[in-house]
């Protein structure tokens, strides 16, 4: 009995660990109408994945600056701006919503930056330097093409029915015949002056 005990046990404990990981692979995802894919989150979860995305562009822009005005401290210190201390908070049901690929191609573009503030630091030319961020662009273009970030939206569609029409504030009973009448009035009356 004990045996059969412990056989279900471990079935289970491998179903929830299975789809944790399926989850933690796929995040909480769905297909968008513009052939994107559409990542879901809450209000502040999206707001943050957002803000994180600014900074990074705010980072780009700052080592453009600094390299159009040879301030190549400056450049260095916008580019770690952008590294992995800066990273978001590793909320695990944040993390959890996000694809694998999603989340691979964000931290890694966070470890770019660390490197390009440290080639800069380390007395890069300006052309080395736009090369690798011209590389760290490819992965923000590449991620904007193919994801979305999304308010949770995932929901069923509302069924209408005339009941749940008249319980709606503005809705009134009219003639159909009346209101079809003003249709044609309406369109006959704007044919003559046009």
């Amino acid at each position: 009995m004990w045996k059969n005990i412990s056989l279900a046990l471990s079935l289970i404990l491998i179903l929830i660990i299975s789809t944790f990981g399926y989850f933690f692979i796929k995040g909480r995802t769905s297909s968008s109408t513009d052939d994107r894919r559409n990542i879901h989150l809450s209000e502040n979860e999206r707001n943050l994945v957002l803000k994180e995305m600014r900074a990074m562009l705010i980072a780009v822009n700052g080592v453009i600056d600094s390299l159009a005005e040879n301030d190549m401290k400056r450049a260095a210190e916008s580019a770690r701006s952008a590294g992995t201390a800066t990273a978001v908070d590793l909320d695990p049901i944040l993390m959890s919503k996000l694809p694998l690929d999603f989340k691979e191609l964000g931290l890694g573009t966070h470890v770019l930056f660390d490197e390009l503030s440290d080639e800069i630091t380390a007395g890069a030319s300006k052309e080395t330097v736009l090369r690798r961020l011209s590389g760290i662009t490819a992965r923000c273009i590449s991620c904007h093409e193919g994801n979305r970030i999304s308010e949770n939206t995932i929901q069923k569609p509302q069924k209408m029915n005339m009941a749940s029409i008249r319980r709606r504030p503005n809705y009134r009973k009219t003639n159909s015949k009346l209101l079809l009448s003003n249709i044609n009035n309406s369109y006959f009356s704007s044919a003559k002056t046009h």
